[in-house]
């Protein structure tokens, strides 16, 4: 099961932007954001459980999801 460890929020637009100046900015602050957790926060790769975006207040849309043996072994009992 996914746990609570930590979160991380980036702001990678204005609305003034084009999708393509957006999209290559949420490429790169991804790239960051897994580089600053893998090394400053001891994270190895493996431990990232999710990635998603968000818009404001929108809903969360899933982009990575990774599911340990034991997440699907769980999931198929329910």
């Amino acid at each position: 099961m996914l746990g609570n460890g930590p979160n991380y929020s980036l702001k990678v637009g204005k609305t003034f932007q084009t999708e393509k100046e957006i999209g290559q900015n949420t490429v790169r602050a991804l790239a960051q954001a897994l580089a600053y957790a893998t090394v400053h926060d001891q994270i190895d790769f493996d431990e990232v459980c999710q990635i998603t975006l968000r818009v404001g207040s929108s809903p969360e849309l899933p982009v990575y999801n990774h599911l340990s043996s034991a997440d699907l072994t769980a999931s198929m009992l329910e």
